[in-house]
């Protein structure tokens, strides 16, 4: 890894021990980002539940199916209702047993304001302690635009 490669990487495990709601990777296309989430999510998987989304488009469709989808959560919800419940429901269990959900998005650029929209919603789920789910975007420089 380069020292950009190793900063980039300190700073991401950075905003997941201090538990930043939000922490942003931007970068041109094949610069390493998808490299180092990989990394990131082998160092820590053993104090972290991590969902990824890696395929997100513009018709990308409910978030809250896909999160789910991203951490394994069975579930037979039928509308976002229910599926925000699901999904809370999730994040407590986890933090009962002192385990931190990260939701991890590659290729954010891809996202419409919407689904970014129902991003920072679930991000704010919270007990009052602290933050219950972290989200990391990662994307093309573009993606500084849209935020």
């Amino acid at each position: 890894m380069s020292d950009h490669h190793k900063k980039a990487l300190n700073l991401l495990r950075y905003g997941v021990f201090q538990q930043a709601g939000f922490t942003l990777l931007t970068g041109d296309i094949g610069c390493g980002k998808t490299t180092l989430l990989q990394k990131l999510s082998n160092d820590i998987k053993n104090n972290v539940d991590i969902g990824l989304i890696t395929n997100t488009h513009r018709s990308f469709g409910d978030m809250l199916t896909w999160v789910l989808m991203a951490f394994k959560v069975d579930h037979c919800a039928n509308d976002e209702a229910e599926r925000y419940r699901v999904f809370k429901r999730f994040m407590e269990k986890r933090q009962v047993v002192n385990r931190r959900v990260l939701l991890v998005i590659d290729e954010a650029q891809n996202m419409d304001i919407s689904a970014l929209e129902s991003l920072r919603l679930l991000s704010n789920i919270n007990d009052g302690r602290g933050v219950m789910l972290q989200i990391i975007l990662a994307g093309q420089t573009e993606l500084l635009d849209k935020m």
